[in-house]
């Protein structure tokens, strides 16, 4: 009889696991901006979360514990990929983060916001952050590729990213605004 409790802790573990999949993966994605790594993570976080399982309490919200867990396993990633060119600053990855723990629904108004905001890039800009971040593209190539110096392409980089942070915090003003006066 006792064969029965992990089968039923194992089938637990799965049905949650995988009802939060999609959640879960979000939030890795919004971290580290990266298709390829956010599969990749996921399932380090799938083992990470099963090897932890013993330690949640069945009635609790799996949603937040294993979206906690999920968090530190992308600040270790990014630990150690500290050479990788990261989307994020730290305390815009923590912002994400607790907005993602704050809400229901697996996209968060951030990630929408930055999908909104990222509309209004030019053409130019889009493709300087697919190439830096999306394929990995380190400043130095990517000045080689365009025919630009690196202080050129530094500068469209802080440029876009300091107009897609206003964009986005404008639109959660907005957002808050609309909160209050409902």
């Amino acid at each position: 009889m006792t064969d029965a409790i992990p089968i039923e802790r194992g089938e637990r573990f799965t049905q949650l696991f995988v009802g939060h999949q999609k959640r879960i993966l979000g939030l890795i994605y919004a971290l580290t901006q990266k298709r390829g790594v956010a599969e990749d993570l996921l399932q380090e976080v799938g083992v990470r979360l099963w090897r932890k399982f013993d330690s949640f309490e069945e009635g609790t919200d799996f949603a937040a514990w294993s979206l906690a867990i999920t968090r530190y396993v992308v600040l270790e990633w990014r630990r150690s990929n500290r050479k990788e060119p990261f989307a994020l600053e730290d305390k815009e990855l923590h912002a994400i983060a607790d907005s993602y723990l704050e809400e229901d629904e697996p996209r968060t108004a951030v990630r929408d916001h930055l999908d909104d905001c990222l509309t209004k890039t030019t053409d130019r800009q889009r493709r300087l952050l697919r190439d830096h971040y999306e394929l990995g593209y380190k400043i130095v190539e990517i000045a080689t590729n365009w025919q630009l110096s690196r202080r050129a392409i530094h500068k469209l980089l802080k440029k876009t990213k300091d107009q897609l942070l206003e964009c986005i915090e404008t639109a959660q003003a907005r957002d808050a605004q609309e909160g209050h006066s409902s």
